[in-house]
């Protein structure tokens, strides 16, 4: 283990000064809907999450939630992102979607029941999104996503907001 401090200072001389990290939970409600050949699902919720903020500037979150409206179900998602530094901080967020639950499903002719748990690979975009020394608040976020087999997810937040300490 003698060799790691000479491997961080030399890494620490190639690149500068180490990132800034922040990690603050977060808070969101909203809604989603999603809709394809083969299912039907979402609702309306709220969930918990933890978001990662990199230089500022960077941004990952992975959160879960609950929905209500057509049964139950439960979302899970990763999504990455780049947001303005500033104190009004816009962001665009490439995201990643999974939901679980209650759905409506459309059997084909085949009879197969479509895959658990649908799944969408898309966009948000986070308009209203302010930051603060004491956090980060956002409201009325929209996105859009697909699962490339004719399914298409659409996504409102709410408001989301995340604390500092």
């Amino acid at each position: 283990m003698s060799w790691l401090g000479p491997l961080v200072v030399a890494l620490h001389l190639s690149f500068g000064a180490p990132p800034e990290l922040e990690v603050m939970p977060v808070f969101h409600q909203g809604g989603v809907l999603v809709s394809g050949g083969d299912v039907t699902a979402g609702g309306l919720g709220g969930g918990l999450g933890v978001q990662l903020v990199v230089d500022r500037r960077w941004l990952t979150q992975a959160d879960v939630g609950l929905l209500w409206l057509m049964g139950q179900a439960w979302l899970a998602r990763v999504a990455v992102g780049v947001q303005r530094d500033a104190p009004w901080r816009p962001a665009g967020w490439l995201t990643l979607q999974t939901l679980w639950g209650d759905r409506v499903e459309h059997i084909g002719p085949d009879a197969l029941r479509p895959p658990i748990p649908t799944w969408g690979l898309g966009l948000r975009a986070s308009l209203l999104r302010f930051g603060g020394a004491s956090g980060v608040v956002s409201a009325l976020e929209l996105g859009v996503a697909t699962d490339f087999a004719g399914g298409l997810w659409l996504e409102i937040t709410l408001l989301q907001a995340g604390a500092r300490w």
